[in-house]
């Protein structure tokens, strides 16, 4: 079968394979000992199970459908315990109308398969038998993923471990760095939590929780670090999860992202993680997405929402004692206005940046209010991070595009700040698409950024970009297997630079994994 849904399955040489697309996007593969077990034309899309020319299944017909439910709800009657493994029984599925057997299995606590028998009234014992042995075959099957090499430099880089279940997995989006022996990652992670009610509905198996991932990094090793306390469940639940992070000092840091409907921020205070209540005010996707700060008093998030369909930039500031909202300049609109990243270096100077419908988003704060700022004037660019060293010496990232809706061909881009005006710096020759998501530096003379850029075979490759003073240059990235995943953020300290991001699945029913990997010798 596909490799992406990870599973394989035997059956007679006599016997008839036949891949289908069921229900929107769910793929599937059908077994039978005849040659057309549905019409084409009529079935492979249905969500109707089972398709129409099975209500006329011969006598001695028999059919397995093995399928991947992408989404949707468990049927509780027809579901076997979240922890039924391979082999398969055939005494596993429930008996159905019109010489039907039917069965989910859930593997690794998280996606949905199908399994489904149709067996023609008189079918022969010997085509019972065959059903019971393909039913039997049906097992876990991907492509080797590669074995992570921990504690190891190859290539410049090393790869270092965080204690996330295989079993749920976890992504890392952000990463912030006070110093070599001071570092936070912030994402989401899957735990396993008690289970407090038990009712004829409920999985067997364990429940499991989605938590924001904190992430501390001591100089040796990685540690979660809980950011808050997971309400128990009896079946999937997702509490939360950050997008970004801001380590201040040792016991200053915060972290924002999106939980309910008025986003998430929570506080480090050198020993604990704590939820700080925030504005009610809409946001797309309920969540923040950037966060920055110059000190305990002075910290800033931001994000997009409004009122009514209209969509602007959201500003949030923490004065050191609440969080409330800061207006922002008429001027930058309602229409598809977003503000992605925020970098301030004292209480009367910060940046945002982001997009404006067909232009950049680019305001400034001089500690009484924000006015916009002009950008260079490209076509349909969108800028997704900033870092401010100084008044005269800030830099963002971003990409351009064909058009406002973001179609191609797009453009890796670096404009940079120098007091007076933003300027499109020059950058490497990048034959490929490709994007800028992420910047970050510890000096005028060590600037990161990362990103992506299209391979030749079409898929999405690193793209790591590093400013020393006078120029851009690109950097080899930590080689991971191709389509296995992205680095999401990047932060550079005095005597190395972590790359953060995510580690994709290999097949389905496996989870993606965090990358955490600093730079080495």
């Amino acid at each position: 079968m596909d490799p992406n849904i990870g599973f394989a399955i035997d059956y007679p040489t006599s016997w008839h394979l036949a891949a289908f697309q069921g229900c929107g996007s769910s793929p599937g593969a059908l077994v039978s000992n005849l040659v057309h077990p549905y019409p084409t034309s009529s079935s492979p899309n249905s969500c109707t199970w089972p398709p129409p020319a099975l209500g006329s299944l011969p006598a001695g017909g028999a059919v397995v459908m093995f399928q991947a439910n992408l989404g949707g709800g468990f049927n509780f009657s027809q579901t076997l315990s979240p922890d039924t493994t391979t082999p398969i029984r055939l005494s596993d599925l429930q008996g159905g109308s019109s010489g039907s057997l039917f069965g989910s299995v859930t593997f690794h606590h998280r996606s949905v398969y199908s399994v489904e028998v149709w067996l023609g009234l008189e079918a022969s014992s010997e085509t019972h038998d065959t059903i019971r042995s393909v039913v039997g075959s049906i097992r876990s099957w991907a492509p080797d993923r590669p074995t992570p090499r921990y504690g190891r430099c190859v290539g410049g880089w090393e790869r270092e471990p965080v204690s996330v279940s295989p079993e749920l997995g976890g992504y890392v989006n952000a990463v912030s760095a006070i110093s070599a022996s001071d570092v936070w990652a912030v994402g989401r992670y899957g735990i396993f939590v008690p289970k407090v009610a038990v009712s004829p509905g409920d999985q067997a198996g364990r429940p499991f929780a989605d938590m924001p991932l904190t992430a501390h990094w001591d100089g040796a090793r990685w540690k979660i670090v809980l950011a808050s306390e997971p309400s128990p469940v009896n079946g999937n639940d997702q509490v939360g999860s950050f997008r970004d992070v801001a380590a201040i000092s040792p016991t200053e840091a915060w972290a924002v992202g999106g939980s309910g409907n008025y986003g998430l921020i929570e506080h480090w205070d050198g020993a604990r993680w704590t939820v700080v209540p925030s504005p009610q005010v809409n946001l797309v996707d309920q969540t923040l997405v950037g966060v920055a700060g110059s000190g305990p008093s002075d910290v800033w998030a931001v994000g997009a929402g409004g009122e009514s369909g209209a969509i602007g930039a959201i500003v949030e500031h923490w004065d050191g004692h609440a969080w409330t909202l800061s207006p922002v300049p008429p001027d930058t609109g309602t229409r598809s206005t977003f503000a992605t990243d925020v970098s301030a270096t004292s209480p009367t100077d910060a940046w945002v940046v982001g997009q404006a419908w067909n232009r950049a988003l680019a305001l400034h704060w001089d500690g009484s209010r924000w006015r916009s700022v002009a950008t260079p004037q490209i076509r349909a660019p969108r800028l997704s991070s900033v870092v401010e060293l100084s008044p005269q010496d800030a830099w963002a990232v971003g990409t351009t595009y064909s058009d406002v809706n973001g179609n191609g061909p797009s453009h890796a881009l670096v404009e940079h700040w120098d007091g007076d005006r933003w300027k499109v710096a020059r950058v490497p020759s990048i034959a490929s698409e490709s994007g800028l998501t992420r910047i970050s530096a510890s000096g005028p003379t060590d600037i990161w950024a990362a990103g992506h850029r299209m391979g030749a075979s079409g898929i999405d490759r690193q793209l790591v970009l590093h400013y020393d003073g006078i120029r851009w240059s690109r950097v080899t990235p930590p080689m991971i297997a191709p389509s296995s995943g992205l680095y999401e953020d990047v932060a550079p300290t005095a005597s190395a630079t972590w790359l953060v991001g995510t580690q994709d699945a290999q097949a389905m029913y496996e989870q993606p994994m965090p990358l955490l990997l600093h730079t080495c010798s």
